[in-house]
This record gives structure tokens, C-alpha cells and sequence, in this order.
């Protein structure tokens, strides 16, 4: 049996088909909120076809969103679909974890689920890095006490906004290796964009352990649709998972 699992975020939907834990096919659309329930509703069928899979094989759908325009036309496409229970994970799902304020609300449902995630996967006091739209970087303990986070504009918004407000500087290449001091423009703009958001992960997690040093033992994993190009470059990764929020709505799934 399968289960198919949605992460909305703001700028990509990443939809993940599992059997059982382990991730069998995955795919990525832009998070269009003029998109129409028929086009999204054709993009799941087409991955399901794609790939042969059978309606009825599918036991469970779990979805978590950070765009409220997008969430119920996601939710009506499943149900329309799948004849499955759908887990909606909003911030009164149950998933073990405790919090430091009462009223946690505002807090993402995917920071949710990554911290459910990192807890159950490896069982040890996390900080979990998620390398998106924004960048995120948040601490869970062993024990499911969500410590809390903190939210950075992420290395594409970054370079999207400043190419944006300068005539004369066209879209980079973020790929492209930098050195620590460009000898023009484009490489110091690499500079400054990618080495600057390394340093900045690099000095947040040895502030993160030298505060909570309590803990004595950390993993740090490295997420989001950036964390293998951010990842591979900073020593203070212990894991790359690029796939742990669809890890966690999958796991959500199996213990249902």
C-alpha cells in the first residue's frame, strides 16, 4: 500500500509517493495561488499514471501547508482522487511535541513536521536548517521540546530581491563556485550571497550548541531544496536530508 504526502510551501508544492518509508517517486511544482483545483488535480493524476499506480493501493494522504490559498484546493484534489483518510497537520496536531508558549499557532507547519521528523528519524536534539523560500534554523530536543527558531530571508529570495533593485546586476548562477572575495561584480556578489548565508548557518548553530550546551549531543541536518548546494560547504552539517518534512507527513501517515 501506498501514501501520498504534500508539502505547500511558498514557493514550490513538492508531492512524495511512499510505500511504506521508503519515498518512490517525487514530484515538484511552482506554488501558483492562481492555480485552478483542474490543474492541480491534473499534475497528481499525471504522477500517478506516470508511474502505474493504482487508485486503490493508496492507504493514506497527509498535507501540510504555509499557503492558506492553496490548501483547500490541494485538499479537494486528493479527496477526489484517493478514496483515503487525508491528515491535515495544522498546529493542534498531535505529534508529541511540546512548546515553550502556550499559544503556538504561528508557528509553520512545516517547522512542525520537520521537528517531528528529525525527532522520530534520529532520535537525538536537533537542529534542523530548512533551506527555502526563507532559510529556517530551529532546535528540537531528544525529548520533543521544541525550543524554538529563527526565520532569514533564504539565499534565492536574497538573490532574486537584489537583482531585482539594481539595474546593472542580471540573475546568478548560485551553483557557481564562489571564492571568499569576488574580483568583480558577479563573483563578489557570490561572495557576499552564498559564502555570507554559510557564515551565517556556520555562527547560528555554534551559538545554538555553545547556549544550550545542556544537551551535550546535536545532529544538524541540512534541508529544503537548497541544503545539498548550501550543505556540501559547511562542516557543521552532520546530514543532508533534502526530503525530511515529506519524511515526516509520511510518517505521520504510518502511524495512523
Amino acid at each position: 500500500m501506498n501514501n501520498i504526502v504534500i508539502d505547500i510551501g511558498n514557493s514550490n508544492i513538492v508531492i512524495g509517493i511512499y510505500k511504506k518509508e521508503n519515498l518512490q517517486k517525487k514530484l515538484r511544482l511552482y506554488s501558483d495561488k492562481s492555480g485552478t483545483e483542474q490543474y492541480y488535480l491534473k499534475q497528481i493524476k499525471y504522477l500517478i499514471e506516470i508511474n502505474q499506480l493504482k487508485i486503490s493501493e493508496f492507504k493514506c494522504a497527509a498535507l501540510s501547508s504555509v499557503v492558506p490559498e492553496l490548501t483547500n484546493i490541494l485538499v479537494h484534489c486528493i479527496a477526489s482522487i484517493f478514496d483515503c483518510p487525508v491528515e491535515i497537520v495544522t498546529s493542534n496536531t498531535d505529534l508529541g511535541l511540546k512548546f515553550p508558549v502556550k499559544d503556538f499557532s504561528h508557528i509553520g507547519t512545516d517547522l512542525i513536521v520537520n521537528a517531528f521528523a528529525a525527532r522520530n528519524i534520529y532520535k537525538t536534539n536537533c537542529i534542523i536548517c530548512d533551506l527555502g523560500t526563507a532559510t529556517t534554523i530551529q532546535l528540537v530536543g531528544s525529548d520533543g521540546y521544541f525550543y524554538g527558531y529563527s526565520i532569514a530571508p533564504g539565499l534565492t529570495t536574497s538573490t532574486e530581491c537584489i537583482c531585482s533593485k539594481a539595474s546593472q546586476l542580471s540573475i546568478l548562477d548560485l551553483d557557481e563556485k564562489s571564492d571568499l572575495l569576488g574580483t568583480d561584480t558577479r563573483t563578489a556578489l557570490l561572495s557576499g550571497l552564498v559564502k555570507g548565508h554559510i557564515f551565517m548557518l556556520k555562527e547560528f548553530i555554534t551559538q545554538i550548541k555553545r547556549k544550550y550546551d545542556s544537551l551535550n549531543e546535536f545532529t544538524t541536518i541540512a534541508t529544503g531544496g537548497l541544503s545539498g548546494m548550501i550543505g556540501r560547504d559547511l562542516d557543521e552539517i552532520d546530514i543532508i536530508d533534502e526530503n525530511l518534512t515529506l519524511d515526516g507527513l509520511n510518517l505521520i501517515c504510518e502511524r495512523n
